[in-house]
């Protein structure tokens, strides 16, 4: 497979002599896997400041011909993310530090491919591509060695200032450089913690303030946690409270990062000081939609903390319709297993005016759905996953509903509502 890349040089600090000056040339140690600059006087319509480069691998098909802006942040190449029939595909070179000969040794190329719908409605799977290469770059005049030290704790001390500055290219460039993305300050707390903040750096104190940032602030500090759960920031890290970035996230309302949390296998029921889980966190702050996140998330609802209250316990302030999504199964919760002989089971009694969580949940690859129209139920769990809702009806009687695989035979049901 060969991917054209075309790079867009920026100076900082210093300056190329002409793009005809500048050449890349980057190997594995095993040598099979090459970038290399492309002749460019086969690309006469290119700017004098782009160059062109290809990544060839053995064995793989000339798959993809793709044009690419890549921008010089001092030593580290930054592509941007750009889509191809629907398929995002994102490069980024790290360069790293740069040894006496004016090589680096030790650049990493990362080429993420998200997933698509391809041909006859096939969903391709996302692809990370990852290389360990040693480059060679000649920029016609003198280049910026911006790893020059040697101090370790220089780099974890310049990424933990840029996270906290919300500077992505700061974080990117310490990383490079050998920032180590797991290390802790003397609170406990962790890069990816301090990335959830927006009001103080230490992440060990108590915030109990609503989060003030503006959009474009939140925006880059999503970015930032995401690329440190990229760069295998490690999620179980404690502080000395016993919290993980989990209860960062839940203290500082930060929903949209619940997911990527989930996805990176984060530990969503963690206990920290007196038994808290984050849902519990965010329970107390009245944060809507990370309660709802949470819930989404499949956390447990039946854990208590040191007073022996549970999240839901702890909701007498949140609106009803927040405060239902909270109660554990066991409290009335009524489970609708989805699997290949079909949804069971077929009779389900609840009581009248009394809140009761129906939960969908999928044993198999198949996304499966539940509805009612007399009752308002429109349930939709996925592959193997749950979806939840909260029935309270002040009606008697008996109701049809509908189960089965999303888009094939459904079956029905009934649901008996009694005094």
């Amino acid at each position: 497979m060969k991917f054209l890349l075309l790079l867009v040089l920026t100076s900082f600090g210093t300056s190329f002599a002409s793009s005809s000056d500048t050449s890349i040339l980057c190997q594995s140690a095993d040598e099979k896997n090459r970038l290399e600059t492309v002749d460019r006087h086969a690309y006469p319509s290119m700017a004098a400041d782009e160059i062109m480069v290809k990544l060839v691998r053995p064995n793989s098909l000339d798959q993809y011909h793709r044009v690419h802006f890549l921008t010089l942040n001092r030593n580290v190449f930054l592509l941007n993310e750009e889509s191809f029939s629907g398929r995002r595909e994102a490069f980024k070179l790290s360069l790293g530090k740069m040894n006496l000969q004016n090589q680096y040794p030790q650049a990493k190329l990362v080429i993420k491919i998200d997933p698509y719908l391809g041909t006859n409605d096939r969903v391709t799977q996302a692809e990370t591509l990852r290389f360990d290469l040693s480059c060679a770059v000649n920029s016609g005049t003198a280049f910026e060695n911006a790893c020059s030290s040697d101090d370790v704790a220089e780099y974890n001390n310049s990424l933990v200032a840029a996270v906290l500055a919300k500077d992505i290219d700061g974080v990117e460039q310490a990383i490079a450089c050998g920032a180590d993305v797991n290390f802790t300050d003397s609170s406990g707390c962790s890069p990816l913690m301090l990335s959830s903040l927006t009001q103080m750096p230490d992440c060990s104190r108590v915030n109990n303030q609503p989060r003030q940032t503006d959009i474009f602030e939140w925006a880059k500090a999503k970015f930032i946690f995401n690329y440190l759960l990229d760069e295998a920031a490690d999620t179980t890290i404690r502080d000395r409270k016993g919290e993980t970035v989990a209860h960062k996230v839940a203290q500082q309302g930060m929903a949209e990062l619940v997911a990527p949390l989930k996805k990176a296998g984060a530990d969503l029921n963690a206990q920290a000081e007196l038994g808290f889980t984050p849902l519990m966190q965010a329970t107390v702050r009245g944060y809507w939609k990370v309660i709802q996140e949470f819930v989404t998330a499949d956390v447990d609802l039946s854990l208590k903390n040191s007073s022996g209250k549970t999240a839901y316990d702890l909701g007498e302030h949140l609106p009803k319709s927040i405060r239902n999504l909270l109660m554990p199964s066991g409290s009335g919760g009524i489970v609708i297993l989805g699997s290949s002989s079909g949804c069971s089971p077929r009779s389900i009694e609840i009581q009248m005016s009394k809140p009761t969580k129906l939960t969908l949940k999928s044993s198999t690859t198949d996304m499966f759905l539940m509805e009612s129209n007399d009752l308002g139920i429109n349930l939709m769990a996925p592959a193997g996953g749950t979806a939840s809702q909260i029935i309270n009806t002040s009606r008697m009687g008996t109701f049809k509903f509908k189960c089965g695989v999303h888009g094939g035979r459904m079956m029905t049901g009934e649901i008996e509502v009694t005094m």
